[in-house]
């Protein structure tokens, strides 16, 4: 495995080191997940050891990136370490807040770390922000994840030739259905036609009540869900399905942003949000992104009961 001249110093070039770190970043990854998922739930007396985990291995994926020369990885792992470093220090309470920021870095993280090849074209930027943002005081907004340029040109070159590839779906994606609840018919037909060539069956409901009979029946994984419904409020419709089903992957689509009711989402328990005016062809990337972390927590979450 190699990266490019503009993502590793020119004084490495050594495959086997930067398989090494690769390898060895996978497994820190999954022990900062791991401890992540758990930490809201350990006594405060007993947390201090599990935050130092943390920062220790982000601190060693920031070295260890920078040494070989994955500045983009290390610029991100550092961010996460600032925070990590305040938790310590008592400065930031781990809430579920900062626990969902962190975790939304970690993904963009561990994509990093898969394919170091395209780690320089990933752009961190709006992490960072969050992060920052966080250390600030200051209440972030969750992230749509932005593609790199590689992605992109695959995600257009799909949209212009319906005939050819298109996206597959996660492994997870065989045994879960979608559920998708927003009153205007053509932003139905566009996710649902985006979903099923992936391969993923999807499921529709024009309104909250509808969704709500429907998520009692099937217990759905991935709910994506208009944040303007008319009657009961997509706000509360996803509050009602946390309430139904606890693990639920909300992802909010919003026409004309109202920051208030983006925070109120994100409250109650939103996984992600997609504005109207994006490429819908991201939505097979959210969805196998929430259905894959389903499968990581809810294992978790059962030894830990």
């Amino acid at each position: 495995m190699t990266a490019p001249a503009d993502c590793i110093d020119e004084f490495v070039d050594d495959p086997e080191m930067i398989a090494m770190f690769v390898n060895n970043a996978a497994e820190l990854t999954e022990q900062i997940e791991n401890d992540l998922v758990a930490i809201e739930r350990i006594p405060p007396q007993e947390r201090l050891d599990v935050v130092n985990r943390i920062f220790r291995a982000a601190h060693t994926i920031k070295g260890e990136s920078g040494f070989i020369g994955l500045r983009n990885i290390g610029r991100l792992a550092h961010g996460m370490e600032n925070i990590l470093d305040q938790v310590r220090e008592s400065r930031i309470e781990p809430t579920q807040q900062v626990v969902s920021t962190l975790l939304s870095s970690l993904d963009t993280l561990r994509q990093m770390i898969e394919s170091v090849e395209d780690s320089h074209s990933v752009d961190v930027g709006p992490h960072l922000s969050q992060l920052a943002l966080l250390e600030s005081g200051t209440q972030p907004i969750p992230l749509t994840p932005s593609p790199s340029p590689v992605a992109l040109a695959k995600a257009e070159a799909m949209s212009s030739n319906q005939d050819g590839p298109v996206a597959k779906a996660s492994s997870n994606t065989a045994r879960a259905r979608v559920l998708i609840v927003d009153d205007e018919p053509t932003v139905v037909a566009i996710a649902s036609r985006q979903l099923n060539k992936a391969g993923i069956p999807v499921d529709e409901a024009i309104n909250a009540e509808d969704a709500l009979q429907m998520m009692r029946r099937n217990l759905y994984t991935v709910v994506i869900c208009d944040i303007n419904l008319p009657g009961i409020s997509g706000v509360e419709l996803l509050r009602k399905l946390k309430t139904l089903s606890p693990m639920v992957q909300v992802v909010m689509l919003t026409g004309h942003t109202n920051i208030i009711t983006v925070l109120d989402s994100f409250e109650a328990g939103a996984a992600d949000f997609l504005p109207k005016s994006q490429d819908y062809t991201q939505l097979v990337k959210l969805v196998n992104d929430a259905l894959g972390r389903v499968d990581r927590w809810v294992p978790l979450m059962r030894s830990r009961k």
